[in-house]
This record gives structure tokens, C-alpha cells and sequence, in this order.
């Protein structure tokens, strides 16, 4: 599925996700770690070509890059909800690996 939007469309995007993580330091996750298995993975979010973001994780001593979700959805979500899908998308690309 692909979403189009108009310039101004993504300047309301932006506006209204900075205004609701204002109070934030932080607006986004930038990195963290999770337990799964009995072992701790760590992570680091990346944006690729602006659109995309990704999470280079390491588990079990092996590094990989997970896909999380567009860009324009994830800045609309707020922290917590950011790190639910980071753990739910790691945890789904580590058991398709499997």
C-alpha cells in the first residue's frame, strides 16, 4: 500500500507530532534493549531514504537489521507505543529467522 501526501499534508504531520512530544526531551526512540529468551537484545533505530525506519539489533552476538514501519507513521505514535512495535517487529524478525 502506498500513501501519497502533499507537502503541506506532511508539514501538519510533523507540526502535530512535535507539538504532542513537546514536553518530551526526546521525540523518538533513538536506541534501547529488551530481554527475549533469556537473552538481551540491544537496539538502535535508523531512517532509511527518509522513509523508512529500521532497527539494527544484536542478538546472540549477531547483528541484523529489522524493518519497523514508514517514517510518517512511526513519529505520529507516541514513545511507548514507539517501543512496542520496535520489540514486536525484533522479536517477529528473530523467530522468521529461526
Amino acid at each position: 500500500m502506498k500513501y501519497i501526501l502533499t507537502e503541506d499534508q506532511y508539514e501538519r504531520l510533523l507540526n502535530a507530532s512535535r507539538k504532542r512530544h513537546a514536553k518530551d526531551p526526546e521525540r523518538n526512540v533513538k536506541s534501547g534493549m529488551f530481554n527475549f529468551n533469556g537473552h538481551l537484545v540491544k537496539y538502535s533505530i535508523v531512517n532509511r531514504k527518509e522513509e523508512f525506519v529500521y532497527a539494527n539489533y544484536e542478538y546472540e552476538g549477531d547483528r541484523k537489521m529489522a524493518y519497523i514501519m514508514r517514517d510518517e507513521d512511526f513519529i505520529q505514535l507516541d514513545k511507548k507505543e514507539q517501543e512496542n512495535r520496535i520489540e514486536h517487529s525484533i522479536k517477529k524478525h528473530i523467530e522468521k529467522l529461526k
